[in-house]
């Protein structure tokens, strides 16, 4: 395995500029998004990309494998647009496979250390530990089926179907279309197919880095004034142009905070102001559970945005002295 830094945390907490300030001191580096969103091409602004001014778009083929980055001269930054929107079968599983791929093919021939980057617990989860479920195919025939059944009924279905599963799952899950009928795919796999192979981490030794607000008042502030802020970068723009082109919004990729409250703008339904607040709260909802998820994680060392403004030569300087620790590792 090669080591990894990892960047992870709320909404709003800087992660992005970070990992681009350590892309300039450390050595030999490149970027990873471990983000669910970030893959969907098309959706830019909402699920706050924010690619770097004068980085361009390129992809690189890995056999049959095509994995796209930005690049400038001196680092690239990973698995921004690799899919369209009406994707439904992109998951954490897709991306365990992309990232085995450029472990293989790029890290580790050309020796560079990852600084991988993201809000989703589940999917660097995927990637640092995985679980064997993550094997487990997805059954795109029953899925059809399965989206037209009401969360009670994929309850109902999921304890009929395997109830261990069911009852180690958490009311967050639960309520969950999209997880429980991952759940029920797991349990109807299992059912008929002996257990699958042990699945190993890509990346390891890992330093993980968490990055948040200084409370959850701040938090707060920080996610609407950046919610604001993409109203004015184009979001509303972004948006029509989503719904023109893409008519059904039952894929994953329109469950991203902030679309559908701007759909019911566009639509008249709300008003812009009420469309903010909505979206406001969604992301402070999503960015408590993250921190929920993340603190979970005895390994992270927590910074706050206050310690990005006083202390950040400090907390850039720890993050290269481990590099440079361990990057002796990559050059074996």
């Amino acid at each position: 395995m090669i080591p990894a830094i990892v960047i992870c945390g709320t909404t709003a907490s800087g992660k992005t500029d970070l990992a681009l300030q350590l892309a300039e001191v450390l050595s030999k580096t490149t970027l990873i998004s471990a983000d669910s969103r970030h893959v969907y091409k098309n959706m830019t602004i909402g699920t706050g990309k924010d690619i770097p001014k004068g980085w361009e778009q390129n992809a690189a083929v890995f056999g049959s494998i095509y994995l796209t980055y930005y690049a400038n001269k001196n680092t690239r930054l990973w698995l921004y647009d690799m899919t369209d929107p009406s994707d439904s079968t992109w998951s954490v599983q897709s991306l365990y496979a992309a990232c085995d791929v450029l472990s293989q093919n790029y890290l580790i021939p050309k020796k560079i250390m990852p600084v991988i980057v993201g809000g989703d617990g589940f999917y660097i989860r995927g990637l640092l530990e995985p679980y064997e479920s993550m094997q487990i195919p997805p059954d795109t025939e029953w899925r059809t089926h399965a989206e037209k059944l009401s969360v009670q009924e994929l309850q109902t279905l999921l304890q009929s179907e395997n109830s261990v599963i069911f009852d180690n799952s958490n009311m967050s899950d639960r309520k969950n279309p999209r997880r429980l009928i991952r759940a029920i795919e797991r349990a109807r796999y299992l059912r008929t197919h002996e257990h699958t192979k042990t699945i190993q981490p890509l990346f390891g030794p890992v330093l993980y880095i968490g990055l948040t607000c200084s409370s959850l008042t701040e938090l707060q502030s920080a996610i609407e004034q950046r919610v604001r802020q993409r109203i004015t970068q184009g979001m509303v723009e972004e948006t029509t142009a989503l719904m023109a082109k893409y008519p059904d919004w039952s894929a994953p990729a329109f469950t991203a905070t902030g679309y559908r409250e701007v759909r019911a703008y566009i639509e008249k339904k709300i008003s812009l102001e009420d469309a903010i607040a909505q979206w406001t709260l969604r992301e402070f909802q999503y960015a408590k559970r993250q921190l929920t998820w993340f603190r979970k994680n005895k390994n992270v060392r927590w910074f706050t945005t206050d310690d990005l403004k006083h202390k950040n030569t400090a907390i850039v300087e720890m993050v290269k002295n481990w590099y440079d620790e361990h990057y002796a590792a990559t050059q074996s």
